[in-house]
């Protein structure tokens, strides 16, 4: 009944759109929506380069990253864009695992498709805007579900709305997407068997410019389906954690579903030169009976000086074995059963476009299992990014 109603609104979004702009006279402009970008085209250029060390009993990765990032944006007609980002790794170093398909930080020379969806945005009149994309959805992870999955990108597509007064926005989104993971930034080399699908529906609000990130609060909510995982996917999530029904050392059958929410408090505020943020999230997998919550809790500080900014962050992460998916989690907050702290430094240059940033993770198993062992595990990662406009 909700895809019905989705689909029914959408239709009614393009008939308004062809209506409308077929009379010059009317006050509801769609010659060129402001959802899209203010350029016609874009093509942005970022160069990377990242060092990362993992240290573990059972996983050890010293790994050297040099990484082209290309981002297009090209407008199709006035009211539709396609985006596409994609990103070119050359990798050096050694990483060692005890376990073959765990080893998710192994150096590999490859292309990483990031981003390719189609944005028709028919309406944008007093506040009130709406558009779809359709593609290869980035999902972003600014929305109060770090927790649930980290920055994949799903096949499918997605219907958002969004109402501004002043200071104040509501957003609607949902996510209608089937997993697929080759050529993404997913490292675990799995095949989604079947037809695997991922579900989403998230309204968030928000009081201030959370894009600026300075002077904001943004609260969200969201609900969760994962539907037809395979029994690869299940056995590499077993080696992070999830419960499974395990039939062989390469595969088996998820023991729960993974249908449920999750939600986000966030928020800065700038006083002169400095900032005060904060965040929470929590997580919660309504299918499992016990072992079934995440939660993560964040200070931060920054310094604003001109055009630059530098920050300072703690946070504490906690995620239960079968709160949410492993396979598909956040790696850099190691996915399923596991609790541990998280510290960041960055510095960014809005005016040279200059990124560089330090994140240092120590993890440790909630549950014991053979798999495991009582130590924990460390992460550090260091990188620097500049970005160039080319058109």
């Amino acid at each position: 009944m909700t895809h019905t109603l989705l689909k029914l609104f959408f239709a009614g979004l393009f008939l308004i759109s062809y209506v409308y702009s077929q009379d010059n006279q009317t006050t509801l402009n769609l010659s060129k929506s402001k959802i899209l970008d203010a350029k016609t085209d874009e093509l942005t250029l970022k160069l990377k380069s990242q060092y990362l060390s993992q240290d573990s009993k059972i996983s050890k990765t010293n790994r050297f990253q040099a990484r082209l990032e290309v981002a297009l944006t090209k407008e199709i007609l006035p009211t539709l864009n396609f985006d596409f980002e994609t990103a070119f790794n050359l990798e050096s170093g050694q990483s060692d695992t005890l376990y073959r398909n765990a080893n998710e930080f192994e150096p590999d020379n490859n292309m990483v498709f990031r981003k390719g969806e189609f944005v028709w945005a028919p309406l944008d009149y007093k506040g009130l805007k709406a558009f779809a994309k359709a593609g290869a959805l980035k999902l972003e992870s600014d929305e109060g579900h770090d927790l649930l999955i980290g920055p994949n990108v799903f096949l499918g597509v997605s219907e958002h709305a969004e109402y501004s007064l002043g200071d104040f926005s509501a957003r609607f989104a949902a996510y209608q997407t089937g997993p697929r993971n080759v050529n993404t930034s997913n490292r675990l080399d799995e095949v989604e068997e079947g037809d695997p699908r991922f579900f989403m529906e998230s309204l968030t609000f928000v009081y201030g410019d959370d894009e600026e990130a300075e002077n904001y609060v943004k609260y969200n909510y969201s609900q969760f389906a994962f539907s037809n995982l395979s029994n690869s996917v299940a056995g590499a999530s077993y080696l992070f954690g999830n419960s499974i029904n395990l039939q062989d050392e390469e595969s088996g059958e998820f023991a729960y579903s993974y249908i449920g929410s999750t939600m986000g408090l966030s928020g800065n505020l700038r006083i002169s030169s400095f900032g005060l943020g904060g965040r929470v999230e929590a997580l919660t997998n309504d299918s499992a009976p016990e072992n079934n919550e995440g939660s993560l809790y964040g200070a931060y500080i920054s310094y604003y000086k001109g055009d630059s900014r530098y920050s300072f962050g703690v946070e504490s992460f906690r995620t239960e074995a079968d709160a949410t998916v492993a396979y598909y989690a956040n790696s850099i907050y190691r996915r399923t059963n596991v609790e541990g702290q998280k510290i960041s430094i960055d510095y960014e240059n809005k005016l040279s476009e200059l990124e560089l940033g330090f994140d240092w993770v120590r993890a440790k198993d909630i549950n014991d299992s053979y798999l495991t062992d009582d130590s924990s595990e460390d992460i550090v990662v260091f990188f620097i990014r500049k970005s160039y406009e080319i058109l």
